[in-house]
């Protein structure tokens, strides 16, 4: 390209190609909501979106229900939708004997909790 226009009509070229492409990233700023509108694969985007956010609600929605439904009757945590409140494994661990440390403070030693121990 330097061999045919030589080295002022090469650079004039790619410098006028360079400004003509600066004007694309505005272009899309501009029609971007029209050219999405037309593509397939956006719309695809979209419904997906759509049904993630459905679920999740729903989810939000039982979550709460179930909430609200172990305050009114008073199970507290016992039947909690939250894993690792169930009060059964709350604790995970299970005080075996107590001493006292230099400073009086009162430490328990904690052994694992297995299935087997409830």
């Amino acid at each position: 390209m330097f061999a045919q226009l030589g080295i002022a009509g090469a650079c004039s070229l790619l410098g006028g190609l360079a400004t003509l492409m600066c004007v694309i990233p505005f272009i899309f700023l501009w029609q971007g909501e029209h050219i999405r509108a037309g593509s397939k694969f956006c719309i695809a985007i979209r419904q997906r979106r759509e049904e993630m956010t459905a679920k999740i609600d729903a989810q939000r929605k039982r979550r709460t229900l179930r909430l609200a439904s172990n305050e009114t009757s008073g199970t507290g945590a016992k039947n909690s939708p939250v894993p690792g409140v169930n009060s059964r494994w709350s604790g995970a661990s299970t005080p075996i004997n107590s001493t006292t440390n230099p400073t009086g403070a009162t430490v328990e030693s904690f052994a694992a909790r297995t299935k087997e121990d409830v």
